[in-house]
């Protein structure tokens, strides 16, 4: 109700439709299905019947929210340009949504409102493991080359020497499977806060709950 009544004409540029019904893109190019919805237009179809879980809208930034809530303390202590003033963003989704595996290269504060998330996080030293992809704009790269089948891969092998299970590493991603085994897996709930240092890696799956803030 606070979103309708005080920012519904607020035009966002970066709602999203998922990709296969849970991923969505992370990049905004041409092709990675996103646009731009009015935020009332957005809340209507978000709390709808029908399932809306194939839309997600991303960094939804409202800076009148600073005027209803102070800067955190923390904020302080971070090392870029949010330290002085308020710019936190809105991520709403249905639940059952993924964010695939990237980094940013500034700090971040995960706030879950409703709902929950999971966080699947490699440090910085695992790079080399996570194959990123160079892009025009970061040349280090903010996502990831490997495939979807390779999320879930495993380096360990059964009994007669081959891989283990149905999900052995592809062979052109083979160092990934020893990177997930050193991975830091965690679930933030509501009223919690996850903060992610510059350059470390997540995949984030959302469930549940009708908002989600980040």
């Amino acid at each position: 109700e606070l979103l309708e009544a005080r920012f519904g004409s607020v035009l966002h540029d970066e709602v999203r439709e998922a990709i296969n019904g849970v991923d969505f893109p992370l990049t905004k190019v041409a092709g990675d299905r996103s646009s731009s919805m009015h935020v009332r237009d957005f809340l209507a179809a978000y709390q709808s019947n029908r399932s809306t879980v194939r839309l997600y809208a991303t960094n939804l930034v409202l800076p009148a929210l600073g005027e209803d809530y102070p800067v955190p303390a923390f904020a302080s202590l971070l090392q870029h340009k949010c330290a002085g003033r308020w710019c936190g963003g809105l991520w709403l989704g249905a639940g059952a949504a993924r964010s695939p595996l990237h980094r940013d290269f500034s700090e971040n504060v995960h706030g879950v409102i409703e709902g929950a998330k999971h966080f699947v996080l490699f440090a910085p030293n695992e790079s080399a493991a996570l194959y990123p992809k160079p892009e025009r704009a970061n040349l280090l790269g903010h996502t990831t080359r490997l495939p979807r089948g390779a999320r879930t891969c495993s380096t360990r092998e059964a009994d007669d020497g081959s891989a283990s299970g149905e999900t052995a590493c592809p062979r052109d991603f083979a160092r990934f499977g020893g990177a997930l085994e050193r991975a830091t897996v965690c679930r933030v709930e509501e009223g919690e806060l996850l903060y992610v240092p510059s350059g470390w890696w997540h995949e984030v799956f959302s469930e549940g709950g009708s908002g989600e803030g980040g």
